[in-house]
């Protein structure tokens, strides 16, 4: 457990960027996965972090575990979206498509549904990047970056 997103030094290009490089990307990342809700963006940016994370050779066990406790995060922040706001996605989106009925106020809508895909997406844009960014970054680098 002590192992957990620790530096391990490796011979890649991302491990010999500079730790304000790393941190001034990291930032405009996350800000541009957080203020988009464009699908088509979301995947292009998932899928050039998924690159960009093993380009950087960072191992499972590294970042297994944490990976699993942000999984769960995800899966309570869906539910609980839903159960605060079952429409959110239909006022975002300005439509009301019925799939199906669940109980009471909740229905589940096609809106809804890709609300919830989009906030998935949000979350798996950003978490690639963020494991690699603290296994990649070493801590006297990353506090001299600060």
């Amino acid at each position: 457990m002590a192992r957990l997103l620790t530096y391990a030094p490796k011979d890649t290009w991302i491990h010999r960027l500079s730790g304000v490089t790393k941190m001034l990307f990291f930032i405009l990342w996350s800000v541009a996965g957080m203020l988009t809700y464009d699908t088509r963006i979301l995947v292009i940016m998932l899928l050039f972090s998924l690159v960009i994370f093993k380009v950087s050779k960072t191992e499972w066990k590294q970042v297994g575990t944490v990976f699993k406790f942000i999984l769960l995060f995800l899966c309570m922040n869906i539910v609980i979206v839903y159960l605060f706001s079952p429409y959110q996605g239909c006022s975002i989106y300005g439509s009301r498509t019925v799939l199906f009925h669940i109980a009471g106020r909740y229905s589940m809508t096609a809106e809804q549904l890709f609300y919830e895909v989009n906030i998935m997406l949000k979350y798996f844009t950003v978490v690639p990047v963020v494991l690699m960014f603290m296994v990649t970054t070493n801590p006297s680098e990353f506090a001299a970056s600060l």
